[in-house]
């Protein structure tokens, strides 16, 4: 069937309703309207000639035989089926009749401004049925009356039945008329859009900070306009077509798996559509680490630094270090490495590894090559037996005389010439106090006598091998004997008393003044962080007295501003690390005070009598903060005093 036929057919189908076309007058312009939303179809006009549609925005003249049919269907020229030509058909639907109505009144006959001939349907949609308004020559006020006053209406085809007086269906468009003249402008749907097809492709791995090009392809390559890059909700960028092909690239894929699709929004001519999900799993940055001490070996309760050095070097957050399988804490990672200070706590080898923490960006590593360091026992020197008080006589005093100066420095001097470059023991009196080995100089030798108490005293050189006196004098000692302490910002103040016949001291060997209890967990509602004392050392080598001693602790009440814990809080656990001295005997170590429950002042250790030679210790340390106390750093002072009885 050929396009003529066609054309010939729709022409006998509504045969008698034309008049003459006129010329289009330039006078006038009729107003493009909008295509009405309530049509049953979307129709388009075409040329009678040549079944080819009238572009939008077409103005005709009101008289325009075999000029102004409607088709289903918008095309430039129409396939050779009769069908594709006709309207759809609608059941129970009888007849068909070309109408103008106002808009809104499309469905009700009565209410029509003029209309044409009934044509039957026979169970077929109608065939380009001619809608040029001069045909429609029935109705009131009539279409001449309608070309007068111009406006806009509604124009098209009804379906009906019951003798036309029944509306089934209506399939109209818009027409905006010129008064008088008559010519009109119609409105045109929008013609359907090309449907589309969108695929992305991704890589399937990456790792985090990778450059990752997501890459969308939308089919028909015509296709215009934008790809919007998705993860669920979040937008990661667009890209624009070209050929196609849109992309995207990001470095911004966090660790872990991304489902990803590409939303096509369509343009004038093409449809929008969307990819399935593809799936990018980015990989955190692999990590290595080394471990290295600033020591091999130190004796037993000093510290030693551990340092990690971390591959690769702007890794970022934490190295957890291990003494075996026991966790010492962590290091923050900074310039590549991360460093712990630990407390070698006995004698023996230690074997320290660490590793790095996982966090967003970075994996965890394997454990570092094991360092070791080794614990070594205290060297203890006992000091030497001294003369009886009883043996220092005026037969030899040997015309020696006795000083002390304002920083503590005893000198015994006048001593015979015979005794330059002679090595000496040096003690005060009246208890026997050894003050150290020194060699005569210039007929003197010089001690410190800080540890010594305020009053008179007398200094005396004894032969190390024979221990007879060579020779003493007497002096007067004004100030007080100095007092070693430790002092700790939760810390601790450490204080001794002075000693007297051999050492008598307490000595911080942690090498920090500051506690930080840290990693709190809930326990019950409260907060509870843990931390270490640090290790300290008490030496008693009082051989001649043997008093004994206590190592007594005070703690201050916790505050952080105007906010309070009780003391009460600080739970202590003391632990002994090593104890050197023939002949020592071995101090006792109170039980542990409970977090919460702790009750100060609390004796650490005690001695009940004897020398207890060099003892080094630590304590665990736990904070229990009462529920509902404000979060932040609460600040203490803990101190040790080292009393003798």
């Amino acid at each position: 069937m050929n396009r003529t036929k066609l054309r010939l057919v729709a022409v006998g189908a509504v045969a008698g309703l034309f008049a003459t076309m006129a010329p289009l007058s330039a006078a006038f312009a009729a107003t493009e309207p909008t295509f009405p939303s309530t049509s049953d179809a979307p129709i388009y006009l075409v040329d009678g000639n040549d079944n080819v549609q009238y572009p939008a925005g077409t103005q005709l003249p009101w008289n325009a035989p075999l000029n102004a049919h409607i088709s289903a269907i918008p095309a430039p020229e129409y396939p050779d089926s009769e069908e594709l030509f006709r309207l759809p058909y609608v059941t129970g639907a009888e007849q068909f009749i070309t109408f103008i109505a106002d808009p809104g009144h499309e469905r009700t006959r009565a209410d029509w401004k003029a209309y044409g001939t009934l044509w039957s349907l026979s169970g077929k949609g109608a065939l380009l049925p001619n809608v040029n308004p001069a045909s429609a020559i029935n109705g009131l006020p009539g279409q001449a009356a309608l070309k007068t006053a111009g406006g806009t209406y509604s124009l098209g085809v009804a379906y009906v039945k019951d003798t036309g007086q029944t509306v089934v269906a209506a399939y109209f468009t818009t027409i905006n008329v010129d008064p008088t003249v008559g010519t009109w402008k119609f409105a045109t749907p929008t013609a359907p859009k090309t449907a589309t097809a969108t695929t992305l492709s991704v890589p399937s791995t990456a790792t985090v900070g990778d450059n990752v090009t997501l890459t969308a392809t939308v089919a028909p390559a015509a296709a215009t306009g934008e790809v919007t890059f998705k993860e669920g909700s979040a937008t990661l960028g667009t890209g624009t077509l070209s050929d196609g092909t849109a992309t995207f690239s990001t470095t911004a894929l966090a660790a872990g798996s991304h489902d990803i699709v590409a939303s096509y929004a369509g343009d004038t001519g093409y449809d929008g559509s969307e990819s399935t999900a593809s799936t990018v799993t980015v990989n955190k940055i692999d990590t290595s680490v080394s471990l290295g001490a600033d020591a091999a070996s130190v004796e037993a309760g000093s510290d030693v630094v551990l340092t990690a050095t971390v591959n690769p070097s702007n890794a970022t957050g934490n190295v957890q270090f291990f003494e075996g399988a026991t966790s010492l804490g962590t290091g923050s990672i900074a310039g590549g490495t991360a460093s712990k200070t630990v407390t070698v706590n006995s004698v023996g080898a230690h074997s320290y590894t660490a590793k790095v923490v996982a966090n967003a960006t970075f994996s965890e590593s394997a454990l570092s090559a094991a360092v070791t360091v080794t614990g070594t026992a205290a060297e203890v020197a006992l000091p030497p037996k001294a003369p009886s008080e009883n043996a220092l006589l005026d037969s030899n005093r040997n015309g020696a005389s006795a000083s002390i100066d304002a920083s503590n420095q005893a000198t015994l001097s006048g001593l015979d010439s015979s005794l330059n470059g002679t090595t000496v023991n040096v003690f005060a009196y009246s208890t026997p106090t050894f003050l150290g080995t020194v060699v005569v100089n210039g007929g003197a030798v010089t001690v410190d006598a800080s540890g010594l108490a305020a009053g008179n005293h007398k200094l005396a050189i004894a032969d190390p091998n024979t221990i007879n006196v060579l020779a003493w004098a007497p002096f007067s000692k004004t100030t007080a004997a100095v007092v070693p302490t430790i002092t700790k910002a939760i810390n601790a103040e450490v204080e001794a008393q002075e000693p007297s016949d051999g050492e008598f001291s307490l000595v911080d060997t942690s090498g920090s003044s500051t506690v930080t209890l840290t990693n709190p967990t809930f326990v019950d509602g409260q907060s509870l962080s843990s931390g270490s004392l640090g290790s300290f050392k008490v030496t008693d080598l009082r051989q001649v007295s043997k008093p004994g001693w206590d190592l007594n602790t005070s703690v201050l009440d916790f505050t952080k501003g105007t906010d309070v814990i009780d003391k009460s809080a600080l739970g202590i656990d003391p632990k002994l690390i090593s104890q050197a001295g023939t002949g020592a005997t071995a101090p006792t170590l109170s039980a542990k005070q409970d977090a919460g429950s702790a009750s100060y002042p609390w004796t650490f250790a005690t001695l009940a009598n004897g020398f207890s030679g060099v003892t080094n210790y630590n304590a665990d340390l736990t904070f229990l903060a009462p529920a509902g106390k404000p979060a932040g750093t609460y600040n203490s002072t803990l101190t040790l005093t080292l009393v003798s009885k």
